[in-house]
C-alpha cells in the first residue's frame, strides 16, 4: 500500500493510504474583464476560481459549461486551457481526495454573475461572488498551497 502527503483542512500534512483517497478530477474557469477577474469568496473569506468537480460519465466539457454556470450564473462561447495540475488534500464533502484540476481561460462571456444556480452543498459554503482587481490578486487569501493566484496571471498574461 502506497501513502501520499495531503494538506489537512487546516494547513498541515498528513500521510494517508492512497487507497482512502477519493478521486475528483475538476475544471476551472477564468474570467478576466477590464483588468479584473471574477472570483467566488467562500464564507471564511477565502476566494477561489469558479469551478469544482467533473461527475462520472460527464465530459470536461460539460463539466465546466455546468460549473460555471452553477457557480457564476455565465456561459461563455471559448476557452483556452492554462494549466492542468494535480494535488492531495482534505475536503469537508470528500475526505482525503486526489485531484486533477484544469484550469481555462474563457471568452465570449454571456450573462451578469449571479449565485442563482449554487446547489445545497455550494449554498452552505459560497457568500458571494466578485469581480476583483488584478493588481489585488496578492493581497487575497487563497486555500493553502493552491496557485490560484499565479493560475489569475497566467490566464491574465494570454490575454495581453
Amino acid at each position: 500500500m502506497k501513502e501520499v502527503i495531503c494538506k489537512t483542512k487546516k494547513g498541515g500534512e498528513i500521510k494517508v493510504n492512497s487507497e482512502e483517497l477519493s478521486f475528483r478530477p475538476s475544471v476551472y474557469g477564468v474570467i478576466i474583464k477590464n483588468m479584473r477577474v471574477l472570483l467566488i469568496k467562500y464564507k471564511d473569506g477565502v476566494y477561489d476560481i469558479p469551478g469544482g468537480g467533473i461527475n462520472k460519465g460527464e465530459t470536461i466539457k460539460n463539466a465546466l459549461k455546468r460549473e460555471i454556470f452553477e457557480e457564476s450564473g455565465l456561459k461563455f462561447k471559448g476557452k483556452k486551457i492554462i494549466e492542468c495540475s494535480e494535488n492531495f488534500f482534505e475536503t469537508v464533502t470528500h475526505g482525503y481526495t486526489h485531484s486533477i484540476r484544469i484550469y481555462y481561460l474563457l471568452n465570449g462571456i454571456i450573462g451578469e454573475p449571479n449565485l442563482d444556480n449554487l446547489d445545497e452543498c455550494e449554498k452552505e459554503f459560497i457568500a458571494s461572488i466578485e469581480w476583483i482587481d488584478m493588481d489585488k490578486i496578492d493581497s487575497l487569501s487563497f486555500h493553502k498551497g493552491s496557485k490560484k493566484a499565479e493560475i489569475i496571471k497566467m490566464a491574465n498574461s494570454l490575454l495581453c
